[in-house]
């Protein structure tokens, strides 16, 4: 392996990129590494959670050979509603886990909960790719769902999604959730700009080279003119009531252009 230039850390992983387009993520106790032409390798260097390491191995490392192959990666939820892709933005906390599960309990199928692998086809179509196989929620957002609550200390715990989609579908829209100190539910439209840095706040993007960083801008520009962005503010506290109105606005959302 080439010498790694390094950067990130804090929440985030730290990141090394090698001369030969190598590419290694690392958390505490486990790291994952991708060499061009090869899978991607998770490793564990001490105790980690068996639920953690399965995660990476379905989730990010699926998502980082594809991203490596030519698609772009979202830090979002994915859910398939009525044969469309709705994609679920947000920061840590907003809810993009359990708005996703939300959906998937009312007739959605999952495509991922945290890694979205969108790509752009010859003819522009922006589809969003199936990844990963659970939810991770918390103990609070289990309960208001109404589903099962595993018994150990991590903070989420994967759960089952109770349907899984079995294939691309074309991205209908893209939100990006906020909580908020009101008592409703408010969407707004993002355009242009907004709507250009809304796609790249949500990207998982690693500046491997020039070439890698034209390639994901170009990419990003693409999915923020083709795909309608909304800013979806929600209460804080999540409850039942607070789920179905959420809900009912992303269908909602589903069927406008």
């Amino acid at each position: 392996m080439t010498e790694m230039r390094w950067f990130g850390g804090g929440d985030a992983p730290r990141i090394g990129i090698g001369d030969d387009r190598t590419v290694m993520a690392v958390w505490p106790n486990v790291r994952l590494y991708a060499q061009p032409g090869r899978d991607v390798v998770v490793e564990t260097t001490g105790p980690v959670a068996p639920e953690i390491v399965q995660k990476l191995r379905t989730g990010t490392a699926r998502a980082l050979r594809r991203y490596l192959q030519g698609a772009t990666i979202l830090h979002a939820a994915a859910v398939a509603f009525n044969g469309h892709g709705v994609v679920i933005a947000g920061n840590a906390g907003a809810g993009k886990s359990t708005t996703g599960a939300a959906l998937c309990g009312r007739g959605g199928a999952l495509l991922s909960d945290d890694s979205t692998v969108v790509t752009i086809a010859g003819d522009g179509v922006v589809r969003v790719e199936p990844v990963e196989s659970s939810h991770w929620l918390d103990v609070a957002s289990s309960k208001i769902l109404g589903l099962p609550v595993a018994a150990n200390d991590l903070e989420k715990n994967p759960t089952k999604a109770a349907r899984l989609a079995s294939e691309a579908v074309v991205v209908r829209t893209l939100v990006v959730l906020e909580a908020h100190d009101d008592r409703t539910v408010i969407k707004e439209r993002l355009r242009g700009v907004r709507a250009m840095s809304a796609v790249i706040a949500a990207s998982l993007r690693i500046p491997i080279d020039k070439e890698q960083d034209r390639h994901d801008f170009d990419a990003f520009a693409h999915i923020a003119a083709n795909v309608p962005v909304y800013r979806v503010l929600r209460p804080t506290r999540f409850s039942a009531t607070l789920m179905d109105e959420l809900v009912h606005t992303m269908v909602q959302l589903t069927e406008l252009r």
